[in-house]
């Protein structure tokens, strides 16, 4: 439904349709590539492949159309990028804070004379072919599941509305599924490229290059140690976060890269809500850790899988910077902060629902997660000004 630009009453009785189309053919086309592929390595026939590539390929268009091409969607489009790019775009000397990324505006901007929305395209393009491949390279098949967090955990609504972190997220998660899958010397050189590649677009994203670093630790010597001495070190690491909270808060400013990011810590920084809001909403941005914690406390606390314990110790630092979150009191922090992890959960969630030891738990674990990422996606759309949809070839328009 499209209606022209402007206010009517009735224009909530027809929320998401513009979003509820490409879903529905990223999920029929998912639950299609999960079995071809699957269907291949029994058969090894290249028409099962090529089908499932295909099949790969729709979900990229499906996504990419309602990223790349979307115009004024989200708080940041006109917010934060496009007045920016303006500024580039008149030669002021306002700019983003990666050199990188003002780099890449430039040459879209001045030497190539492009619009605004060239930026937009070119890192949609970025953010989702970057999903797109960490999801369909995984050896173990549960694009479905993976494409349900991808939408309904707001990692890709976040691309759209954080689009150059939404970008840097991407490729560390590329990286990850490189090294994750196929884990050799060549793969790890390149997994190190892309992350690097991610903290030049955003600065933040240089925890991209810390996770990459703890999995290949892990994983080379998570057999030397034991599960109960990793659970020990990380609760003892949360215990001490308010300590490590004063220390940051009074040296980030001098802290290369991190010194960008030193007004967070500013008691003015988010006006958004009342304190009471602020705290309890900091605690509900982390409900799925939380809900990851129980059901790995419950079931795998003695299991001495090295990727266990990686899964630990990544729901831990949640735990970290959900303390960030909570002592100074922001909701803004507390998203930033989750952001920065939470794209894991595509790996995470779906080995913690494979490995749970009853199909009790299997059903009550999924179910707990799906219906919480669909209410916080529902909530969070209007908030992130992700809804109501406008497009580059409608701007004069709003779509439903």
């Amino acid at each position: 439904i499209i209606r022209k630009y402007g206010n009517n009453e009735d224009e909530e009785k027809n929320k998401m349709l513009i979003y509820i189309p490409a879903f529905l053919i990223t999920f029929v086309c998912g639950f299609y590539a999960e079995n071809f592929k699957n269907k291949f390595q029994i058969s090894k026939k290249r028409r099962d492949f090529a089908v499932f590539l295909i099949l790969v390929l729709v979900i990229f268009l499906a996504l990419f159309f309602v990223s790349g091409f979307r115009y004024g969607i989200a708080y940041d489009y006109f917010f934060t990028d496009n007045r920016v790019l303006n500024a580039i775009r008149e030669g002021m000397s306002e700019g983003f804070n990666e050199f990188f990324t003002n780099a890449i505006a430039k040459f879209l901007i001045i030497n190539l004379g492009l619009p605004n929305s060239a930026y937009f395209i070119l890192f949609s393009l970025l953010s989702v072919s970057c999903y797109v491949i960490a999801i369909f390279i995984n050896r173990k098949n549960s694009y479905l599941l993976q494409i349900f967090i991808l939408i309904f955990y707001s990692i890709f609504f976040n691309s759209i509305n954080q689009v150059r972190s939404g970008a840097a997220i991407a490729l560390g998660i590329l990286a990850f599924s490189i090294v994750y899958n196929y884990r050799n010397v060549y793969t790890i050189i390149l997994a190190y490229i892309l992350c690097l590649l991610g903290t030049l677009i955003h600065y933040s994203e240089v925890i991209n290059l810390v996770v990459l670093t703890l999995f290949l630790l892990i994983m080379q010597f998570g057999h030397k140690i034991k599960m109960k001495t990793v659970l020990t070190t990380m609760i003892i690491l949360v215990a001490i976060t308010p300590i490590l909270f004063l220390l940051l808060k009074y040296t980030i400013e001098y802290i290369p890269i991190l010194n960008n990011y030193a007004y967070f810590f500013d008691p003015n920084f988010d006006a958004t809500g009342t304190p009471l809001m602020k705290f309890l909403s900091g605690f509900f941005t982390y409900i799925i850790p939380m809900v990851n914690l129980v059901f790995f406390l419950l079931n795998f606390k003695d299991n001495e899988e090295s990727f266990m314990k990686f899964v630990g110790i990544i729901i831990f630092i949640n735990f970290v910077f959900l303390t960030f979150g909570v002592l100074t009191n922001s909701m803004l922090l507390s998203d930033r902060l989750k952001s920065m992890l939470y794209v894991f959960e595509l790996f995470i969630i779906p080995y913690i629902y494979k490995n749970l030891r009853s199909r009790n738990q299997q059903i009550l674990y999924i179910s707990s997660i799906g219906v919480i990422m669909i209410i916080i996606t529902i909530c969070s759309l209007s908030p992130s000004l992700a809804y109501p949809y406008r497009s580059i070839f409608f701007k004069g328009h709003y779509i439903y």
